[in-house]
C-alpha cells in the first residue's frame, strides 16, 4: 500500500511540474497555418502598394522563413506556412518588415512577435485541462484504495490515465507531444502507471488467494 501512494504522489508531482504562460499567438503543431498580420502607416491601414516580408526563427534558433513576401490583402497581409514548416513546438521569434511608398509617409515599419506552437493550437493555460484530467484520474484511484468495495474507481481511473497518456503523446497539449521528451516522459508515464493500476489487482498476492478461495468450491479439500 505504501509504495502504491509513493507512485501516486509521484503522479501528482509530474503532472504538476509543467506550468506555462500564455503568448499573442498560438498555432497548432504540424498543421498548415495561415499567419494574417496587419501593417498599419501613421495610424492607418497601408496601402495596396505595401510590400512587407517575415522572418520567422524555429524555437531552437534556426530559420524558416527569411524574408519572406507576404500576401498583400490591403486590410492584413497573410502567409502560409505549411505541416512541414511547424514542426517544432515552442516559441518562434517574428519580425515583420513592411515598406509602404503609397501610404502617408513613405519608408519602412516593423513588427517583431512571437508565435507558440503548441500540440493542439489552444492557447497556454497555467494548468491544462487535460493535467486535471489526469490528476482527477489518479485521484480515482487514490480513492479506490481507501474501501474495498471502491476498487471499480481503480479500473476506471487507469483506464482513464491511459486514455490521457495516449492524448499527451498525439496530438499533444501545451508544450508536450511525441515529438519532444517532456510530452514521452508525461505520456508513457501516465499510460504506464495507469495500466499498472489497472491490473493491481491481478498482481496482488492478496488479491489471487482470494479469487482462488472464492473459486475453491472444496474439490481441493478431502
Amino acid at each position: 500500500m505504501k509504495y502504491k501512494l509513493i507512485t501516486l504522489i509521484f503522479a501528482f508531482l509530474l503532472v504538476g511540474s509543467f506550468v506555462v504562460a500564455e503568448v499573442e499567438l498560438t498555432i497548432p503543431f504540424n498543421q498548415e497555418f495561415d499567419l494574417k498580420r496587419q501593417c498599419f502607416n501613421n495610424g492607418t491601414f497601408c496601402s495596396s502598394q505595401a510590400v512587407c516580408n517575415t522572418t520567422i526563427l524555429y524555437p531552437d534558433g534556426t530559420i524558416l522563413t527569411d524574408n519572406q513576401e507576404m500576401t498583400n490583402q490591403n486590410s492584413f497581409h497573410n502567409l502560409t506556412l505549411t505541416n512541414f514548416n511547424i514542426s517544432q513546438l515552442g516559441i518562434m521569434f517574428t519580425t515583420m518588415i513592411c515598406d509602404d511608398p503609397g501610404g502617408q509617409i513613405i519608408g519602412s515599419n516593423f513588427d517583431t512577435f512571437e508565435i507558440e506552437v503548441t500540440g493542439d493550437g489552444s492557447a497556454f493555460r497555467t494548468f491544462p485541462l487535460e493535467f486535471s484530467i489526469i490528476a482527477f484520474a489518479f485521484l480515482l484511484i487514490g480513492v479506490s484504495y481507501t474501501n474495498d468495495r471502491l476498487r471499480l474507481f481503480r479500473t476506471v481511473g487507469g483506464l482513464l490515465a491511459m486514455a490521457m497518456g495516449v492524448v499527451t503523446l498525439f496530438p499533444g497539449y501545451a508544450n508536450l507531444n511525441y515529438s519532444t521528451l517532456p510530452g514521452l516522459g508525461v505520456g508513457l508515464t501516465t499510460i504506464g502507471l495507469g495500466f499498472f493500476f489497472l491490473i493491481s489487482d491481478s498482481l496482488s498476492y492478496d488479491r489471487q488467494v482470494e479469487t482462488f478461495q472464492q473459486s475453491d468450491d472444496g474439490r481441493f479439500h478431502e
